[in-house]
Formats: C-alpha cells, structure tokens, sequence
C-alpha cells in the first residue's frame, strides 16, 4: 500500500517528474499528458478568481491580513480582543 502524499497547486504544476502513487480521477481527465493536464488546471485554478479578489487576498496574506467579509472579519475580532483592520500600504 502506497502512502498518500499531499498535493498542492506548485505540485500539480510541476513538470519535475516526480512519483505520485494516485492522480484524482478529476485530475487525469483534464488530458492525455501531463502538460496538457498542469495547463488545463493552471488555466482552471486561475479562472476560478476574478482579478480584484485576487489582488486582495494577495495583498491580505501579504500584510498577514484577514481575506473573509465584515461579519467574519468582527466575529475573529471579538475571539481575540482587539480590532483588525485592512489598511493600504503608506509611504514612509
């Protein structure tokens, strides 16, 4: 028995030819080769984000920000006892 190895967006795009025991069943029908596959899901994963929201969560993870809506956003707010706020970067 093959041990699972978890796979990740760089994983599923590499083309280093690495071992994986079991590919998704989803994931072999993208196409007949591992190229045609990692630009299938490339172009999957990439679509599946409009270009504003992006750029936010980008920016978000940047700064160590939250990426949810207000309501969430208040209910982290309240567990940790202290306002969290989404700033744009200044000049120094």
């Amino acid at each position: 028995m093959g041990r699972t190895i978890p796979l990740s967006y760089n994983a599923r795009l590499s083309d280093r030819g690495s071992v994986i025991p079991d590919h998704d069943p989803c994931y072999l029908a993208l196409g007949n080769s591992g190229e045609e596959r990692r630009l299938r899901y490339r172009e999957y994963v990439e679509s599946a984000i409009p270009v504003g929201e992006w750029a936010f969560i980008q920016e978000s993870v940047a700064r160590g920000q939250l990426t949810g809506d207000g309501r969430y956003i208040e209910e982290v707010e309240k567990i940790i006892g202290r306002r969290i706020e989404h700033r744009r970067p200044v000049r120094p």
